[in-house]
């Protein structure tokens, strides 16, 4: 559902790192249905948390747009080198 979508996208702003982190999961759990928040998801990848930033790509990679899965790839490939 649309709306549901959009609230956990909005959840992706929350202050607490928590609800940032559970809104990720939330939008992988979607799926393909999210596809409209891959680029807040990609913008989770540069989150202050690294929760919310690895939840962010397994979401993306869930989501699973090529977008989306060319920046879970990325994410990964980068936190594998620091």
């Amino acid at each position: 559902n649309r709306g549901t979508v959009d609230v956990l996208a909005a959840a992706l702003r929350d202050s607490d790192p928590v609800v940032r982190g559970v809104a990720a999961d939330a939008l992988g759990t979607i799926g393909t249905g999210a596809a409209s928040t891959v680029p807040e998801l990609i913008k989770s990848l540069e989150d202050s948390s690294e929760e919310v930033r690895s939840r962010a790509a397994d979401a993306l990679y869930l989501v699973g747009t090529p977008e989306a899965k060319k920046a879970a790839e990325a994410y990964v490939k980068k936190s594998r080198k620091g």
